[in-house]
């Protein structure tokens, strides 16, 4: 589990491998006694992880993955509690800051390309006056 980007949780899990798979049912809180918790559903027995979203940095989650066969029977996990730490957002500070790092440079290099390519179109149209040859710019 990692808290990703501050308000997305990256959860994984080991799948169920039974051959009566029913759903897979993830509940999360802020509260320790899973009062007013959220849930989400995966019918899908092959997933083995989702994305929680709208979590509220800084805050502690608790949740619990539970695997129901198409019976009705189920298979919990132990509540796991997640929180946010430094190094939770150190490394969320560094992926933003390597995301705008790569825009910023895939701007740079965009107008490097046009203006180099306006010096070509000024640079042919210079030669096609002073060469008696053909000029050809593809």
């Amino acid at each position: 589990m990692f808290p990703f980007m501050f308000y997305f949780l990256y959860l994984s899990w080991n799948q169920y491998s039974g051959p009566d798979f029913g759903l897979y049912e993830i509940f999360y809180s802020t509260n320790p006694n899973m009062v007013g918790y959220h849930d989400k559903t995966i019918f899908t027995q092959g997933v083995d992880f989702t994305v929680l979203t709208n979590i509220e940095p800084g805050k502690t989650y608790y949740i619990i993955i539970s695997a129901y066969t198409a019976q009705g029977a189920f298979i919990s996990t132990s509540e796991v509690k997640v929180t946010y730490n430094l190094i939770n957002y150190g490394i969320n500070a560094l992926i933003i800051g390597g995301i705008i790092a790569y825009i910023l440079i895939m701007i740079k290099i965009f107008f490097r390309k046009r203006k180099m390519r306006r010096i070509g179109i000024y640079l042919t149209n210079f030669l096609k006056n002073f060469l008696p040859c053909n000029i050809h710019v593809f």
